[in-house]
């Protein structure tokens, strides 16, 4: 049985100067090595699939029923008192301090504002959106923005608004006016990495992109409940059904008004605040991002980073490495990532057991329809002492 060991694109009208491809794992290996032997990256690909999300990441454990399926968030009675990550506040310009993210981007970071003295006192009303969901590099982003219900005009006076409708220097003015105005407003952020989304999506338990949004705006919530925020009312920004995602939501938070709506981040300023902090802390990660492999020629120029970019995916072909795949800057889940793999990585040859290797051993099917014996079973000991047979005819 073949495959191939990575995925879109191709080389159309470009000859390859590559030797033959070798027929088995070794030779390929030996071949990447005789190319360059700096182009071995860490762990191989393939590995990485070979566990969990939960074995990948001890930190996290599940939550809720466990036929929900493989949903899992931060042990937060572990993490009380100390917190979960120093947060980050704002540096010149309106920028995030993401060190901590920069320290290790193979899994997730959760950074937050300081909690208002306020939203520990008065109801208070949060708001729930993500971004980088859909692009094939970087890390995906959950954000909540809070603030009492008696300054909600206060909050709407910034001028929020959706952040896809801005300007990155407006998101970014936007974002330090918010933290200028911090006796009042907070936020707390969930950077997701494309390791941890693909690891999720492809583990042994698959765990979809839907589920780990929804759980982790829901652990965004919990939170912000266990920072002392009285949080009242939630508005989210939908993923999947409206319906589905609000009854889910009301019945982890029985005790507070849930609101979700497709284009939340276009109706509540609330949740347009939180599309700001979130598109500010991805924008910002994508641009820092610091690779753990020995890359050669690295361009980071990578477009947009959506699948359908021509940039996007003349980046992927130019820094897929043909025996361990992609960066862990890609999220390897992605069709445009495998359909890359598929065409321009080394096909492997899984060589099974020979059938000499294999004689005289039993299929484990023959454990359970064994059929006639071949060796007569022996009497209970019983009847071995007392020299008692079984009586055939009277």
């Amino acid at each position: 049985m073949a495959t191939r060991a990575s995925a879109h694109g191709d080389r159309a009208g470009i000859s390859d100067p590559r030797p033959a491809r070798p027929r088995n794992a070794l030779g390929a290996v030996e071949s990447a090595m005789t190319r360059s032997p700096e182009a071995l990256l860490p762990p191989p690909l393939m590995l990485l699939l070979l566990a969990t999300p939960a074995q990948l990441y001890s930190d996290y454990h599940y939550f809720g029923e466990r036929g929900e399926g493989d949903t899992w968030e931060q042990l937060q009675l572990q993490h009380q008192g100390k917190g979960l990550i120093p947060v980050a506040s704002v540096g010149g310009g309106g920028s995030m301090d993401l060190s901590e993210l920069e320290k290790d981007n193979t899994g997730r970071c959760r950074l937050n504002s300081p909690v208002p003295s306020v939203c520990r006192k008065e109801p208070c009303v949060l708001g729930v959106d993500e971004a980088g969901r859909g692009p094939v590099l970087g890390p995906m982003v959950y954000a909540i923005c809070y603030c009492p219900l008696s300054r909600l005009a206060d909050l709407e006076a910034l001028k929020v608004a959706d952040s896809k409708t801005l300007s990155e220097s407006e998101r970014d003015r936007l974002f330090a006016k918010m933290e200028e105005d911090g006796d009042f407003v907070g936020w707390a952020l969930d950077v997701l990495s494309p390791n941890l989304i693909s690891t999720s999506m492809l583990g042994r338990v698959k765990y979809n992109l839907n589920s780990l949004s929804h759980d982790t705006a829901a652990g965004l919530v919990q939170y912000a409940l266990d920072q002392g925020v009285k949080v009242a009312q939630v508005f989210v920004d939908t993923v999947g059904l409206p319906e589905t995602y609000q009854e889910r939501l009301q019945q982890r938070f029985p005790n507070i008004e849930v609101t979700v709506k497709a284009k939340a981040d276009a109706l509540y300023p609330v949740v347009s605040a939180a599309s700001i902090c979130a598109k500010v802390a991805r924008d910002q990660a994508v641009k820092n991002w610091k690779f753990v492999e020995k890359l050669q020629d690295l361009d980071i120029d990578y477009g947009s980073g959506y699948p359908n970019d021509p940039k996007t995916k003349a980046w992927l072909r130019k820094h897929v490495e043909p025996v361990f795949g992609f960066p862990q800057f890609v999220r390897f889940s992605w069709r445009t990532a495998q359909t890359i793999l598929e065409k321009e990585a080394e096909i492997v040859t899984w060589e099974d057991s020979t059938t000499e290797d294999q004689a005289g051993l039993r299929m484990i099917t023959s454990y359970f329809n064994e059929g006639p014996r071949t060796r007569p079973r022996l009497p209970h000991r019983y009847f071995q002492e007392r020299g008692l047979e079984s009586a055939t005819t009277l």
